[in-house]
């Protein structure tokens, strides 16, 4: 895949680097020209996968250029792209055990062959696209970051179609009430109360400042017993998302 604004891809990648610099999964859903980034924390228990589109075809080993895959890489990637110039013109290949980086950059070309190992990202948990928060990007960065001050364990609810976040301390108390853009039926399944560590939901504030419209699914999910938040990002100028699952204390694995 080419990429001749080298700009578009550090600042996601930037995006991935908050979740986790161990590695990351490069792949596609299906035969469109939709590159995934994906990542896994598991001591925060955060998933992130992030969708570029792009007009360019996706260059694999085998003779059908659009095929479907799944592979990960280590830390190296992100080193690399770190250190790569803006004005440089980038090309990742996707071979079945590597991934070639190409980079131009005026007179000077630089190749590496980076380790990779065909490797299935977990996913997400099915939707309830019944309960979803449309916000704005500006108002969700603006009031994240007030929120962050405290930065304390978050205690997140519904309240008649309101998705209330709300911080407590011995030093005082802040809370953020986020109004929906369309009206739901309550749902019954929801727990008045799911408890997230601060640091889970603080990679949200630099994602919002770059979103036009954030998506909020608050859920119920069966498997962990508590809500989980799925947040899609839809990011500006770039034709593409940035799609987070935050879960509260507790075990990530399994809840796919």
């Amino acid at each position: 895949m080419h990429f001749e604004q080298i700009t578009t891809l550090k600042r996601v990648l930037g995006l991935l680097k908050q979740i986790s610099r161990e590695s990351v999964y490069i792949h596609t859903k299906n035969s469109k020209n939709n590159l995934h980034f994906s990542t896994i924390n598991k001591e925060r228990t955060v998933l992130l996968d992030l969708m570029l589109l792009k007009e360019e075809t996706i260059t694999h080993s085998s003779k059908e250029k659009k095929q479907k895959f799944s592979l990960r890489t280590g830390k190296l990637f992100y080193d690399i792209m770190d250190a790569v110039e803006n004005g440089s013109i980038v090309n990742l290949e996707f071979e079945d055990e590597s991934l070639s980086v190409k980079v131009i950059y005026e007179d000077i070309k630089f190749k590496s062959i980076l380790s990779s190992y065909l490797d299935g990202f977990i996913g997400f948990p099915p939707s309830n696209e019944k309960i979803v928060f449309n916000i704005s990007g500006e108002k969700m960065f603006h009031g994240l970051n007030l929120l962050s001050k405290f930065k304390n364990d978050l205690h997140v609810r519904v309240e008649s179609n309101e998705l209330s976040i709300e911080s407590l301390s011995e030093l005082g108390s802040t809370k953020l009430i986020i109004p929906s853009k369309t009206s739901f039926e309550e749902n019954k399944t929801l727990s008045n109360n799911s408890v997230y560590d601060y640091e889970i939901i603080k990679p949200l504030i630099n994602a919002s400042k770059l979103s036009n419209n954030i998506e909020m699914n608050f859920q119920w999910n069966e498997k962990i017993k508590d809500n989980v938040i799925v947040a899609k990002c839809n990011l500006k100028d770039y034709n593409g998302y940035a799609k987070y699952l935050f879960t509260p204390k507790g075990v990530l694995n399994g809840i796919s």
